[in-house]
């Protein structure tokens, strides 16, 4: 099997094409002629992520976020991106990523599977977008089986999906049955998640004053890397199926890359 084979059988399934223009999936460093030896399944490509590949012998590693959103002109060992494409290329590691496409396919995706996992159904896609393939686009918006009283409902996404912390704008007086959720940075859907009805939108990295952007369905902010997790497993699913003779691995050094301080002192 070549990266190639690993490449073809991504796009097959998340199309590349459908990726925004300011985004950088596909092969970012690498052969797409190398054979491939093993590959380590991530949510991040950080040092040690590659670090994690070199000790394990894998020369492919697959995550969701990419790396090199810019232009390089150099290639010093200055930061932590310079050093992660050094030291791939040095021991032969084919670093892929599928990030926006991901996030819009729809089913199989990342919100549609973050969506499966809390249990919403009739899900469709919440900002569709037109493609020569089907109907792709961002988030999903489905129904639970039976409503559930807000503050219930924050416990039950927080115990599923271990979240430290989940912030949110204070809408906890109905309950919920509609649900719409957008992984990642997706704040920007939150008015056309209200316009079609829902009464929670969750995603992540919502600020401030974007917490007012709705006065009667509640935003929940669940953090990025636990909106985003699942993506692992979305990989591991897709790839099994299509080589189910090969052994990929899952990543250990994939971790949250925000920290948290949680306050127990009573203040």
């Amino acid at each position: 099997m070549t990266v190639q084979n690993i490449i073809d059988s991504l796009d097959s399934s998340f199309h590349f094409s459908s990726q925004d223009s300011w985004d950088n999936s596909g092969l970012l460093v690498g052969n797409p002629d190398a054979t491939v030896t093993s590959v380590l399944l991530a949510v991040d490509i950080t040092e040690s992520v590659v670090d994690e590949a070199i000790q394990l012998g894998c020369n492919v590693v697959i995550a969701h976020h990419p790396i090199m959103f810019r232009g390089i002109k150099r290639l010093t060992y200055a930061n932590a991106e310079q050093r992660i494409i050094a030291k791939s290329i040095k021991n032969d590691i084919n670093l892929i990523a599928v990030h926006t496409p991901l996030d819009k396919t729809p089913k199989k995706g990342s919100s549609a599977a973050l969506g499966e996992y809390l249990g919403v159904k009739k899900m469709k896609v919440l900002i569709p977008e037109r493609h020569p393939f089907g109907e792709w686009g961002y988030g999903i918006i489905g129904e639970l089986d039976y409503q559930m009283g807000c503050k219930n409902f924050m416990s039950y996404v927080a115990e599923k999906l271990d979240c430290k912390t989940i912030s949110h704008n204070g809408i906890c007086d109905g309950d919920i049955k509609r649900v719409a959720i957008c992984t990642g940075s997706s704040v920007e859907f939150a008015s056309q998640a209200e316009e079609q009805g829902a009464d929670v939108y969750i995603t992540a990295d919502v600020k401030y004053h974007q917490m007012a952007l709705s006065e009667k369905m509640l935003i929940m902010d669940i953090g990025h890397f636990e909106s985003e997790k699942i993506t692992i497993n979305i990989f591991l699913r897709e790839l099994q199926e299509k080589f189910p003779n090969f052994a990929f691995r899952i990543s250990r050094a994939s971790e949250n890359i925000i920290k948290y301080y949680i306050n127990t002192d009573g203040k």
